[in-house]
C-alpha cells in the first residue's frame, strides 16, 4: 500500500508541474509580440509518445506447452517533472491469436497431443524516476504491474489470467539521435488464476503464487524531432509454484517462460 501511495503521489505531482508548464504556455500566447510566440513554441517541451507495437511472442512450458504468434496493440509514455525528481509513466497494450501446441488431458489424467488457437492479451503499466549520471547515461528505478490473460479456442480450455507487480531497475545510454535501454524486472508478487471449473464442476479454481523476473532491452533511432522508431527483445522467466489441491488432486503452475522480439514506432507531441 505505501508504495502505491508514493507512485500515486509521484504521478499527482508531475501532473500538477506539467499543468503548471502548459499554463505558462497559455500566457505566453497572450503576448502581443509574434517573435515571442515563435520562440516560444520551437522550445516547447513535449511529454507524450504514442504509438503502434508489434511483437513476435512465444510462451513456452518445456516439454509440456507452446503458444507462438503475432501480437498487436498500443504502447505510450508520458514524461513528468515534480517534486522528487523527473521521470516518466510508460506502458503498453497487446493482443492477438496464439498457435497452441500442446496436449488434451480427460478427468482422468490421460492426455493426448493437440493443437488449437488461443487468445491473449498482455499490458503492462509502470513508474518510474530517473538520475542523469552525464549528457549520455542515466540510471532510473520505480514500479510497475504486468497483467496477462489467455483463452484457448475448444474443448477443453479454461481462463488463466496472471499477475505480476515488480520493480524496474535499469539505465540508458544515449549517442546522439540512437539509444539503448536495459530494463530488468524484478518480481515482489505474483499470481496466476486457472478457471478450473469451466471444464468441470468437479474441479475449484485455482490460484499460484508464482516468482520470477523479466528483462526488457530496447534500441531506438530518433528520426526527428516528431517520430522514433524502436526494436524490443523482452524475455520473463517464471519458477515453479507450490501444488495446489483442487478435486483431490495436486495441480502446480509449471516454469514457463516468454520471449518476444518487438518493432515499435512512436509519435511525440
Amino acid at each position: 500500500m505505501k508504495s502505491f501511495q508514493l507512485v500515486l503521489l509521484t504521478i499527482c505531482l508531475g501532473y500538477y508541474n506539467v499543468c503548471r508548464a502548459q499554463d505558462r504556455a497559455i500566457d505566453i500566447k497572450k503576448t502581443t509580440n509574434p517573435e515571442k510566440i515563435k520562440i516560444e513554441k520551437n522550445i516547447a517541451p513535449k511529454y507524450f509518445l504514442i504509438g503502434a507495437d508489434l511483437k513476435d511472442y512465444k510462451y513456452s512450458e518445456p516439454g509440456f506447452v507452446s503458444h507462438v504468434g503475432l501480437l498487436y496493440g498500443l504502447w505510450g509514455e508520458w514524461y513528468w517533472t515534480s517534486a522528487i525528481g523527473e521521470g516518466k509513466l510508460y506502458g503498453n497494450f497487446i493482443f492477438g491469436s496464439l498457435s497452441y501446441d500442446g496436449a488434451l488431458c480427460d478427468l482422468s489424467n490421460k492426455c493426448s497431443a493437440y493443437t488449437s488457437k488461443t487468445n491473449d492479451i498482455i499490458a503492462k503499466i509502470n513508474t518510474r524516476l530517473q538520475r542523469n549520471l552525464n549528457n549520455n547515461i542515466y540510471i532510473f528505478a520505480g514500479f510497475g504491474y504486468r497483467y496477462l490473460y489467455d483463452r484457448g479456442e475448444g474443448i477443453g480450455f479454461y481462463t488463466r489470467t496472471g499477475n505480476w507487480a515488480y520493480l524496474p531497475l535499469g539505465a540508458n545510454f544515449k549517442f546522439g539521435n540512437i539509444f539503448f535501454e536495459l530494463e530488468y524486472d524484478f518480481i515482489i508478487y505474483g499470481n496466476f488464476k486457472s478457471n478450473l471449473s469451466e471444464v468441470s464442476s468437479k474441479f475449484s479454481d485455482l490460484t499460484h503464487a508464482q516468482q520470477g523476473y523479466g528483462l526488457l532491452f530496447t534500441a531506438g533511432y530518433q528520426i526527428n524531432d516528431t517520430w522514433s522508431i524502436y526494436s524490443t527483445i523482452e524475455i520473463w522467466n517464471l519458477d515453479e509454484s507450490e501444488p495446489v489441491a483442487s478435486g483431490g488432486s495436486l495441480f502446480v503452475e509449471p516454469k514457463n517462460s516468454s520471449q518476444s522480439l518487438g518493432l515499435k514506432l512512436g509519435y511525440l507531441f
